[in-house]
């Protein structure tokens, strides 16, 4: 199986001998009819290429896709790895301590 992303004229679209390849340009082209940004579309076509050849892969066609096999995809890439979750950065050191007001500025007390 072999699948690419080519440019034409409207834009991209994935060219190749993938069974998927009809419903993946028709889906470039929903896009393209709502006006989303070509780079968009751009980014998309390599998705669902990248995408095409993780299927191939693992010997499945796009009917068969289940909500499991997104999440399988995603870390055939690798993007999922360990420890590269997101850093809690503290706004303020520890032992932050309250400030006064500045001079002339009312003062509220709670009760």
């Amino acid at each position: 199986m072999a699948v690419s992303v080519r440019v034409e004229q409207g834009g991209h679209a994935l060219a190749g001998d993938w069974a998927g390849a009809g419903e993946a340009n028709a889906f470039l082209d929903h896009l393209r009819a709502r006006a989303f940004s070509p780079a968009t579309v751009r980014a998309y076509a390599y998705d669902v290429a990248n995408f095409a050849r993780f299927l191939s892969e693992q010997g499945r066609g796009v009917a068969e896709v289940a909500p499991m096999d997104i999440f399988a995809w995603v870390d055939w890439q690798g993007v999922r790895a360990p420890g590269t979750g997101s850093t809690v950065v503290p706004l303020s050191p520890r032992g932050h301590r309250r400030r006064q007001p500045a001079r002339g500025w009312p003062t509220c007390r709670r009760s």
